[in-house]
């Protein structure tokens, strides 16, 4: 997104549920920042901003009930599958909450997960070679709009630049989906916003959803025999 660039893999692996969710699998977000991806890297900084991205990112994936977890589980209180997406900020030149999302949709609309079968108690991963791997069940594809907020005068910019973010008196973070539902709202810091504020800007980061539903699901990105070596999207702003 403009020289922002995202990298994200997600893997999938089988493992014992939760005694609390026994037929659920679990979804887990880790942020990695480039040591070249920002002129400010700073290791202790970054931790804090390495998690702050994972927990909006996460909140959008988990919390939206865009996956269903269920549909992860093999055999109920002893094998579920775990999801992990890996995020790796390659260049923050702003606005990266919003493409780590859009990363991590775009390869978990990509990924396939292994078949397995049970026999005799025992669990059986089928290659992909004997059995051909399955996508994960996605009931919808959340879609971040960020905005950067300024108090005096007020204003929200939408799709920050690292420069816009600098001097930002705070941020909002809506998380949409392009069925016009609202999935999430984050906010730090910044002025106070009134409610018909938030309705505009809930209005625009619908927009925004639509748009960029439109541009992951296009099957020029994902036809039918992928290969191994992942996509790219140059992914083009809504005007």
């Amino acid at each position: 997104m403009g020289k922002t660039k995202v990298i994200c893999a997600v893997t999938g692996r089988m493992s014992t549920p939760k005694k609390e969710r026994p037929s659920d699998g679990q979804i887990h977000v880790k942020v990695h920042f480039s040591p070249l991806g920002s002129p400010e890297y700073d290791l202790g900084r970054l931790s804090v901003r390495c998690l702050e991205i994972a927990r909006i990112v996460e909140r959008g994936i988990r919390e939206s009930g865009s996956i269903s977890t269920r549909a992860l589980c093999v055999l109920a209180t002893v094998h579920v599958w775990d999801i992990d997406v890996n995020i790796h900020i390659i260049d923050d030149c702003g606005n990266v909450i919003d493409a780590s999302l859009l990363a991590a949709f775009a390869a978990l609309l990509n990924f396939k997960k292994l078949r397995t079968s049970i026999v005799s108690d025992k669990l059986i991963v089928h290659p992909a070679s004997e059995l051909r791997p399955v996508p994960l069940t996605l009931l919808h594809v959340p879609v971040s709009a960020t905005f950067a907020l300024f108090s005096s005068p007020f204003a929200a910019l939408l799709d920050p630049t690292e420069e816009e973010e600098k001097v930002a008196d705070g941020f909002i973070t809506i998380i949409s989906n392009s069925r016009r539902k609202i999935c999430g709202i984050e906010k730090s810091g910044g002025p106070a916003l009134s409610p018909m504020q938030i309705l505009e800007m809930s209005r625009i980061s619908i927009s925004n959803a639509i748009h960029f539903h439109r541009i992951l699901t296009q099957t020029k990105y994902f036809p039918e025999e992928r290969n191994s070596e992942g996509i790219t999207l140059d992914i083009p702003l809504p005007e």
